[in-house]
């Protein structure tokens, strides 16, 4: 039973480095960031992969700014709006992409938090200097969806029934634990 335990265990968790999802996550983890990872390639390619998510992030809101800024002058003066047109080009441009390196690398450049904080505080936290890296963590940091929980649920209710009543409540955790992961 100990060999097929973890045998499900490998066969769940064993190539986890090659997943670019786990691999963002892990870089956006305070806790851990490039440390984590036994294999320099996978690492570059998550570091990569946050660089160009950070730079088309920017980009995105220097476009909300825009319309923002436009429609603010539209309704103030006609005479600034082309004037803000140019200075919005200017600062949206090259420095929205430089911006979005500097944030990546100022973040790993801060050290590594204790292993039994939580992360998703310490992103709450830093979220104003880190407003780019802040819009990817909610995507990767996130909780998965309850289907799982459900399907336990689902479990527990075919293990204890009038019949097994009487089983303590140790034994219904072991039964349901392995139960989940044998099949």
């Amino acid at each position: 039973m100990c060999q097929v335990l973890k045998d499900e265990l490998h066969a769940r968790f064993g190539n986890y480095e090659e997943n670019p999802l786990i691999n963002q996550a892990t870089l956006l983890d305070p806790r851990f960031k490039t440390f984590a990872f036994s294999n320099e390639n996978h690492c570059k390619n998550a570091f990569r992969f946050l660089k160009t998510k950070a730079q088309s992030i920017i980009l995105e809101s220097n476009h909300q700014q825009v319309s923002t800024s436009t429609s603010t002058s539209n309704s103030s003066s006609m005479l600034w709006k082309e004037f803000d047109e140019t200075v919005v080009n200017l600062i949206g441009g090259s420095n929205s992409s430089v911006a979005g390196i500097i944030e990546v690398d100022k973040y790993l450049n801060e050290p590594l938090i204790n292993r039994a904080e939580n992360p998703l505080v310490w992103w709450a936290k830093h979220k104003n200097m880190y407003p780019r890296l802040y819009r990817l963590t909610k995507r990767r940091l996130c909780i998965m969806t309850s289907v799982p929980c459900e399907r336990i649920f689902s479990k527990a209710g075919q293990v204890v029934n009038e019949r097994r009543s009487r089983l303590t409540t140790s034994k219904i955790s072991q039964i349901l634990f392995l139960n989940h992961n044998m099949l």
